[in-house]
């Protein structure tokens, strides 16, 4: 019986384990005339799909599928946290407003996480710091530090 549960415990764990990774991509945001506006952050969680399942089972085979987490993110992650990007900053400064230079996509660890996302910059008739994700309201100035929930 505990043989049994040590099994059943070792194989879930190992199915669902490194399942999810968070991406971080930050890039410099340039209007039309590539003067600067701001630096871009988003935190993202994406599913590593059946990948824990195909490195259980070909594990034993010199690590099998569980090399594949060494490429993480892959190109197909990489354009989806880019349209994901496209989409909120679309939304934020208009179709065709702005350049993204000096992006940069990067595995920060392998936990789901909520989206985290800052935009550090300013465009006219707006606030200097423009926080993307809700945000309670206060009289204080807006901070500037770090990533806002």
């Amino acid at each position: 019986m505990k043989l049994t549960a040590l099994l059943l415990t070792t194989i879930i764990l190992l199915t669902t384990s490194c399942s999810h990774m968070t991406i971080e991509y930050t890039a410099d945001v340039k209007d039309n005339s590539q003067n600067y506006i701001g630096k871009y952050s988003l935190e993202t969680t994406h599913s590593t799909g059946d990948l824990p399942t195909w490195c259980w089972i070909t594990g034993i085979f010199y690590g099998g599928a569980c090399w594949a987490y060494l490429l993480m993110p892959l190109p197909s992650q990489k354009n989806s946290i880019q349209r994901n990007v496209d989409t909120r900053l679309d939304a934020r400064l208009g179709v065709g407003n702005y350049n993204l230079q000096n992006i940069i996509i990067t595995r920060r660890d392998w936990n789901a996480t909520s989206d985290r996302e800052l935009f550090n910059g300013t465009m006219p008739n707006q606030s200097p710091v423009i926080p993307i994700n809700n945000r309670p309201a206060t009289n204080s100035q807006p901070s500037t530090e770090g990533f806002l929930r």
